[in-house]
């Protein structure tokens, strides 16, 4: 609610909504719309598990400029906690 007021008031400029905090992806498709129809940039807080950051990634290729949070720091949660690894090419 504090958030949706945040956007609606031009309060901020990219919105980091975390799919596995906030209630998924209708939640997320809410907050992306109303970012987007805003000026906000939705991008997905995907910092933790390789499940939340497949998630955010599949919720980010929804979206007219498809970005997403990726960490390159080291972490057994979110290397090895899925079987397939997402690479990143060329920033995509």
């Amino acid at each position: 609610k504090d958030l949706k007021q945040l956007i609606i008031q031009g309060k901020v400029s990219v919105v980091q909504p975390d799919l596995g905090r906030i209630g998924g992806f209708s939640v997320a498709q809410e907050i992306g719309l109303l970012a987007q129809e805003t000026g906000s940039w939705p991008v997905p807080h995907a910092f933790g598990t390789g499940v939340l950051l497949a998630a955010s990634a599949q919720w980010a290729a929804t979206r007219q400029k498809p970005l997403t949070e990726f960490t390159r720091a080291s972490s057994p949660l979110a290397q090895e906690l899925v079987l397939h690894d997402i690479t990143f090419k060329d920033g995509i």
